[in-house]
């Protein structure tokens, strides 16, 4: 089996080396490549970087699964769309210096960064990232396309939905819903539910953008 990392900027490159650590304990790939139609085809941190087009003729779609290492939860969302309309797979990186409950449910291409921590039946849906030291409570949900960035703490059965981003040092109260293409900046404290396509800022967070339907610190106007 081969492992497709799509996108080969700074995130790409961490999930590389994660990606390495989690093969040396459990043996799942033969090889890791990055994918990045943006450069020109050649080496990259010692792998190969190759385009999407590339994978498509050379490989069989049976021994390639993917994972993409990019911020935005919308391009996120559109990539893992695209990916899984041409029939290829998606794998789990997941650093082993985390800690995840063996009654968690967890989805495919998901990426889990060191010192996360996943409690007891919480769910962490497809193509989600966990940064390093997350920690999400007991039955919570994390919907598709999410990023949760590090140090951020989700309280227990806290929902969020699809293409959510939670910034830098985030605390979540628990029990609370936090609607789809929400942007929770760095350092908000949320102690209220939060409306779909909005970003939240401060202690507490409150409201000061609308998103326009997408999960962007930069596509968001003022409210």
């Amino acid at each position: 089996m081969i492992l497709c990392i799509f996108g080969a900027g700074g995130q790409g490159k961490e999930v590389k080396e994660i990606a390495e650590l989690d093969n040396k304990i459990n043996g799942k790939w033969n090889e890791i490549i990055f994918i990045d139609d943006y450069c020109p085809e050649g080496q990259l941190m010692g792998i190969r970087r190759l385009h999407f087009n590339t994978v498509e003729k050379e490989y069989s779609k049976t021994d390639v699964e993917f994972v993409i290492a990019l911020g935005e939860p919308s391009t996120k969302k559109k990539i893992f769309e695209m990916i899984q309309k041409k029939g290829f797979n998606f794998g789990n990186v997941i650093c082993p210096e985390s800690q995840i409950s063996s009654y968690a449910n967890l989805g495919k291409g998901l990426i889990v960064k060191r010192g996360v921590l996943i409690s007891p039946e919480a769910m962490v849906q497809d193509n989600t990232t966990l940064q390093a030291y997350v920690a999400v409570g007991h039955n919570v949900k994390i919907g598709k396309h999410c990023q949760v960035a590090t140090h951020s703490v989700i309280g227990g059965g806290t929902q969020l939905g699809e293409c959510v981003y939670v910034g830098l040092n985030c605390p979540i109260r628990e029990q609370l819903i936090i609607g789809d293409n929400a942007v929770i900046s760095a350092g908000a404290v949320v102690l209220k539910n939060v409306e779909s396509d909005v970003t939240v800022m401060g202690n507490p967070a409150r409201v000061i953008a609308k998103n326009n339907g997408k999960s962007s610190v930069f596509s968001s106007t003022k409210k």
